[in-house]
């Protein structure tokens, strides 16, 4: 797995590759970390690029959403691939943290057509 990391318009944008699961977890729980001590309100992590989550990825979106709420801060997802969606759906995962299409969206910036 390979995370790069920005600021735009105060948001912390997190562009996860590879694979979510057990073996990339600590790699995903430091920049989590990193994260929470950040000056934003709002986490998007884009997982457009992602190939693959398993239940260990899943386990840590629902805890990093849960530690970022308990800091009055926000988490959103972006762009997964539909064999990604589908884990996500399964797990229920966009009932807890909502998915967007785009970082537009999850921003809230218009969307043209």
């Amino acid at each position: 797995m390979h995370i790069t990391e920005h600021i735009h318009d105060g948001v912390w944008i997190l562009k996860v590759s590879g694979r979510l699961n057990f073996y990339s977890r600590k790699t995903f729980q430091a920049v989590m970390r990193n994260a929470e001590r950040g000056s934003t309100d709002h986490v998007i992590i884009d997982l457009s690029q992602v190939d693959f989550v398993d239940s260990v990825g899943i386990g840590l979106l629902a805890l990093s959403q849960a530690r970022l709420a308990l800091q009055g801060m926000v988490m959103s997802l972006v762009g997964p691939r539909p064999a990604v969606k589908k884990i996500l759906d399964v797990a229920n995962i966009p009932k807890l943290i909502p998915v967007y299409k785009t970082e537009a969206e999850a921003i809230g910036l218009p969307v043209s057509a």
